[in-house]
């Protein structure tokens, strides 16, 4: 399998991940309730790529995958389990910007609504 690298935005996002030390508002959220939270973020995404079924409800697991993680990780556990996951999905045949678009842009609405809420 050839290794993608990461596009500039999901590197900076990981770098992010990183440094936190703070868990995301997902993780006080039941599993259905922070599954159904990044799927409303994403499904517009998906839905307007009009993408086979079957590989539409790939990228839903993915999604669901994000969900579980930001629920119970943060920081550098994050970090290596969020890239561990791509390369994962990459390898079932998932484009790889496609991914990496994703999970930055779950992350970033994610901290953005947690940053929103401290003031």
């Amino acid at each position: 399998m050839k290794k993608s690298t990461m596009n500039r935005e999901m590197a900076e996002v990981l770098r992010r991940i990183r440094r936190s030390t703070k868990v995301l508002p997902i993780a006080s959220s039941t599993p259905r309730a922070s599954e159904a939270r990044l799927a409303e973020m994403t499904e517009p995404m998906l839905t307007a790529a009009n993408l086979p079924v079957p590989l539409l409800n790939q990228y839903r697991w993915f999604v669901r995958e994000l969900a579980r993680m930001y629920r119970t990780l943060y920081g550098r556990e994050l970090e290596f389990v969020l890239s561990k996951s791509l390369e994962k999905w990459q390898s079932f045949g998932l484009e790889p910007n496609t991914l990496q678009f994703l999970a930055s842009t779950t992350y970033l609405k994610l901290q953005a609504q947690a940053t929103s809420k401290a003031r």
